[in-house]
C-alpha cells in the first residue's frame, strides 16, 4: 500500500484516500447535475469524479508550505476541473453557479454524513453511508424545489364583473388546459361560491364547456366571461378571460380559482 508520512503523528494512504474522496466527489457531480438539472453520462460524472480525486491528491502530497494556498487550490481549479469535466459547464456565469452549488452540495452532504456516522460506527460501511447521505440531500432537494414551486404558483388576484370585485386565492395549474373550442381562449376555473358574489341570481352563462377530471369520467361547466383580472404577483391585468365554474372548493387548500397558464402567454 503506497502512504505518504505527512508529518510526525500523521500518515495518508493515497489508494484509501483516493478512493473515499472519488466516491464524495462523483455523488458531488452527481447531486451538483440534479441542482441545476443537467443530464450527463455515467462516464462523463466518473472522468469529473476520477479527475478531481487525482487533482486533491496532488495538492495533499506537493510540499506547499501555506495551509491557506492549498486550501485555495482545492476549493478553486480542482473545483472548477471537476465542473467541467464532470458536467460539460464552461461558460462564467453558469461555471460561478455551478462552483456554489457544487460546494453547497459538499456542505449538505457533508452534514447528513455527521448525523448519520453515529448509527453506522463501523469504518467498512463508509461507503454505504456516503450513498445513504447523497439520497437523504437528494430527496430534500426534490421537496424544496416542489414547494418553491408551488409557492411561485400560488397568488392572490382580483376579479371584476361590471360593478363587482372580489379578492381571491389562485392556483396557476399547469394541467389546466381547458379551451374554448368557440373562441379559442384558454379557460380558468371559478369555485361556485366565488362566482354566486360576481354574477347576478340566476343569470345565465352563455356557454357550457365539457371538461375530464380525476374521479368523474366527464361533466360540463358553466362559462361565463369576466371584465378583468387584476394579478398583483405579476403586475398584469387580463381582459376578458372566460371562467367556468366548478362544483364547490376546487381544493383542500381553499383555492377559489385555478387560473389556465395560457392566460399569461397572449391566449385571451
Amino acid at each position: 500500500r503506497r502512504r505518504k508520512k505527512v508529518n510526525a503523528c500523521m500518515e495518508l494512504y493515497l489508494d484509501v484516500f483516493f478512493t473515499v474522496n472519488f466516491m464524495m466527489d462523483y455523488l458531488t457531480i452527481l447531486l451538483l447535475g440534479k441542482m441545476l438539472k443537467r443530464e450527463v453520462s455515467m462516464g462523463r460524472r466518473c472522468f469529473g469524479a476520477f479527475l478531481g480525486s487525482v487533482l486533491t491528491c496532488l495538492v495533499v502530497i506537493l510540499p506547499i508550505p501555506s495551509a491557506v494556498l492549498k486550501y485555495a487550490l482545492l476549493y478553486i481549479p480542482v473545483s472548477l476541473a471537476m465542473i467541467i469535466t464532470g458536467l460539460g459547464i464552461h461558460r462564467g456565469r453558469e461555471l460561478a453557479k455551478a462552483w456554489i452549488f457544487l460546494h453547497i452540495g459538499g456542505i449538505f452532504l457533508g452534514g447528513v454524513m455527521e448525523l448519520l456516522q453515529p448509527y453506522l460506527r463501523m469504518g467498512s460501511l463508509f461507503f454505504l453511508l456516503a450513498v445513504l447521505s447523497y439520497l437523504v440531500v437528494s430527496a430534500l432537494w426534490d421537496l424544496a424545489v416542489c414547494q418553491i414551486r408551488q409557492n411561485r404558483n400560488r397568488m392572490r388576484i382580483r376579479l371584476k364583473k361590471g360593478e363587482k370585485e372580489c379578492e381571491v386565492k389562485a392556483l396557476v395549474d399547469t394541467g389546466n388546459t381547458l379551451t374554448d373550442i368557440w373562441s379559442g381562449k384558454p379557460v380558468s376555473v371559478l369555485s361556485r361560491e366565488t362566482a354566486e358574489k360576481l354574477w347576478k341570481q340566476g343569470e345565465e352563462p352563455f356557454r357550457y364547456i365539457p371538461y375530464h377530471s380525476i374521479g368523474k369520467e366527464a361533466g360540463v361547466m358553466p362559462l361565463f366571461e369576466l371584465d378583468g383580472i387584476w394579478i398583483e404577483e405579476r403586475k398584469c391585468w387580463i381582459e376578458h378571460p372566460l371562467a367556468a365554474v366548478g362544483e364547490g372548493n376546487l381544493s383542500e387548500d381553499d383555492y377559489q380559482m385555478i387560473l389556465n397558464p395560457d392566460i399569461f402567454t397572449g391566449g385571451v
